[in-house]
């Protein structure tokens, strides 16, 4: 089982970077500025780094585990699209649960001090137990 909590990637599509931008103005935490840095920290630092490594919607998900994303609407969200179509694209439509939350901060489903944020904390907390 995997429980992501507003797991990072780079934007790959002209698209995934414009909804990066709008997404700015909801969590400016991760702003599309630091993303489009960080990534050409990245490939200077390894320009042989695997395009799954950088964009993970180019990862084979044909034997994914159960997949549990919590994201809210933020930069890191904007690629959430094109992994889910990655997770059908690869027959493991049914192992992947993208859940994002309207009007929260980055990685809210990791602080339990929001009663907002509780629900989503929680629900992972029972998915641990349930090992």
């Amino acid at each position: 089982m995997l429980i992501l909590n507003s797991p990072f990637a780079y934007p790959k599509t002209a698209k995934e970077w414009q909804i990066a931008e709008l997404l700015e103005a909801t969590d400016p935490m991760i702003a599309p500025g630091a993303i489009r840095f960080m990534l050409k920290a990245s490939l200077k630092a390894d320009p042989e780094t695997p395009a799954y490594a950088l964009y993970p919607a180019d990862m084979d998900f044909r034997n994914a585990p159960e997949t549990y994303i919590f994201y809210t609407e933020e930069a890191c969200s904007a690629v959430a699209g094109a992994i889910k179509h990655s997770y059908v694209r690869d027959g493991s439509r049914e192992k992947l649960h993208l859940h994002i939350e309207p009007g929260m901060m980055h990685c809210n489903a990791c602080a339990p001090v929001f009663k907002e944020s509780r629900r989503d904390f929680n629900r992972q907390i029972r998915l641990l137990k349930s090992l």
